[in-house]
């Protein structure tokens, strides 16, 4: 038999580094092919309800969408431009701008996407109906998206800003949550802002852009095939660290009150504010790079505004411990006046609008209402048409308005004509103005409290039970003080209800403002031992006092 030869080491080495190069060569090739076929058969993944995944910007608003809401006027829908904004279409590239005519570019978050505002209210439209009372043709263009960072912000205007061409440059900036959302070191320790997991942040001087997830962030920008599995990961595997946000430490009060609260140098606060405050300055810089005039308006949060039912606790000086409901505006303030910044605190002029009108600035979503757009809108023309005598920002600071005290707050509420969210504690859904065929009201949880002026009368409640509610019949139990009422009342079928208690019956002493608790229960459906789908609606609620026999 002929002699079997053996491979040299040289070709046995060859011949492995060979294998490995075509199983390398062949991956690759497999690792192409799939993302093709991601890339031909599926559409960037949506991470977030109504937002889809944007490479340069973390997510953005779906270009054409249409935003639905309802206010006491009834129902109004919103459709967003082809690039997922608000507002006017932006002019194509290279097109000249109008003669005579300033442009107003408005860049900003929820508060300016604004979901709960009609066109006709949002700021940069009332902006410009104010200049045109004045003489002043100009129009307005929005950079926004909900829950936006100012990096998010500041990346749109380097994006759209140099075809833009604008004149000015309205910021709004709402230090609730844009202080933390501007902060790696805070991503997942607040609640609110599921969009830390995808968007990108950048250092004080604007230049290094970071992610909460770097690796993840390089792949998902350059594969869509990783994006697709990320998405399927995060929805199958979320308890095991791919989860979109990780709970911090923060209660729900410190995350949405921590910028009302002093900290400690090389605190994570601290150093959001630092970032934060970076990002001005940069936008400042880029804004006068385009030649343009730049304005902050600083957007106060509903606690700094009003005090009402459900925010009642957070003014107990034992509970509160260092809130301080002016900070965020006496830190803007005097940074402000370091940077030589144009701005606008709304905050007085909020508290100043509350004490000569009680009607709502806050919508139930906690953004502002239209009302409160045209208020900003008024001041923001001023400036803009260089009216020197409109005051942007108030020299000293007041508190809150009470509208709960016992002077404002109503005996009976008619919720069927408007909602009264001052009164209302927890346990309460938002308002509609129809429920099933009911009316307008505002849904119940499984105990929902609201705060009444105690005028000694009959505590009357008006509401109705859609006729979707399984587990028949319902119980309504009601509280007042904190002490239950004997009576329970039942609610057999669906349709509207009306509950009365004598006022013999109910405690005969009790505090000027009473906490009236509502608890509903159900039993077993006929179909098992099922949740109902939909609780008890409310109309009215209240005391009758004298005279008022006939409401």
């Amino acid at each position: 038999m002929p002699e079997k030869t053996r491979p040299t080491p040289g070709k046995t080495r060859r011949s492995w580094a060979f294998r490995i190069g075509l199983g390398f060569l062949s991956a690759l090739v497999a690792l192409a092919l799939v993302e093709a076929v991601a890339r031909l058969a599926f559409a960037p993944p949506v991470f977030r309800a109504n937002l889809g995944y944007d490479p340069e910007l973390g997510f953005s608003a779906h270009p054409g969408s249409v935003v639905e809401f309802t206010d006491e006027r009834g129902k109004f829908s919103t459709r967003l431009n082809s690039l997922g904004l608000r507002g006017p279409e932006l002019p194509p590239p290279g097109a000249p701008k109008p003669d005579g005519v300033r442009r107003l570019v408005f860049a900003g978050d929820s508060f300016l996407y604004a979901q709960a505002v009609r066109d006709e209210e949002l700021v940069s439209r009332a902006t410009v109906r104010e200049l045109a009372t004045r003489g002043i043709r100009a129009d307005e263009y929005n950079l926004t998206c909900t829950d936006y960072s100012t990096a998010q912000e500041l990346l749109l205007l380097r994006k759209y800003g140099p075809d833009l061409r604008p004149d000015a440059v309205v910021l709004l900036l709402y230090p609730g949550n844009d202080v933390a959302n501007n902060c790696l070191e805070l991503a997942g320790k607040t609640r609110g802002n599921d969009g830390d997991y995808l968007r990108p942040y950048l250092d004080t001087s604007g230049t290094e852009v970071r992610y909460l997830h770097p690796v993840r962030a390089f792949l998902r920008n350059r594969l869509r095939s990783f994006a697709l599995l990320e998405k399927q990961l995060l929805a199958a595997t979320g308890a095991r660290g791919w989860r979109p946000i990780q709970e911090g430490d923060l209660d729900l009060d410190e995350s949405n009150n921590a910028a009302l609260r002093q900290h400690e140098p090389g605190d994570d606060w601290d150093i959001a504010w630092q970032r934060t405050e970076g990002l001005l300055r940069v936008f400042r810089d880029e804004v006068r790079a385009l030649g343009a005039r730049f304005l902050v308006v600083v957007i106060p949060q509903r606690n700094q505004v009003q005090r009402e039912a459900y925010n009642r606790p957070l003014y107990d000086p034992e509970l509160a411990g260092g809130l301080d409901w002016n900070l965020p505006e006496k830190r803007l303030q005097a940074f402000f006046a370091r940077e030589g910044i144009d701005a606008l605190l709304l905050l007085e002029v909020l508290r100043a609008a509350l004490l000569s009108d009680p009607g709502a600035l806050y919508a139930p979503d906690f953004h502002l209402t239209g009302r409160a757009h045209v208020l900003a809108a008024q001041r923001i023309a001023a400036w803009a048409a260089g009216d020197a005598s409109d005051e942007l920002v108030s020299a000293s600071f007041t508190q809150p308005v009470d509208l709960v005290s016992p002077e404002r707050c109503p005996a009976f509420v008619d919720l069927a004509s408007a909602p009264r969210f001052e009164c209302l504690s927890e346990g309460w859904f938002p308002w509609r103005a129809d429920w099933f065929g009911q009316g307008a009201g505002v849904a119940m949880g499984a105990r929902s409290v609201i705060l009444l002026r105690n005028c000694g009368g009959d505590l009357l409640v008006r509401g109705s039970l859609p006729r979707k509610a399984l587990g028949l019949p319902w119980t309504l139990e009601l509280a007042l003080d904190g002490r239950a009422l004997a009576q329970s009342f039942p609610i057999p079928s669906p349709g509207p209800f009306e509950i009365r208690v004598r006022a013999e019956e109910l405690p005969p002493e009790g505090a000027p403002l009473a906490e009236v608790a509502l608890l509903v229960r159900e039993t077993a459906s006929a179909e098992g031992n099922r949740r109902a789908p939909w609780t008890l609606v409310v109309h009215q609620v209240g005391f009758q006092c004298a005279g008022e026999a006939s409401r």
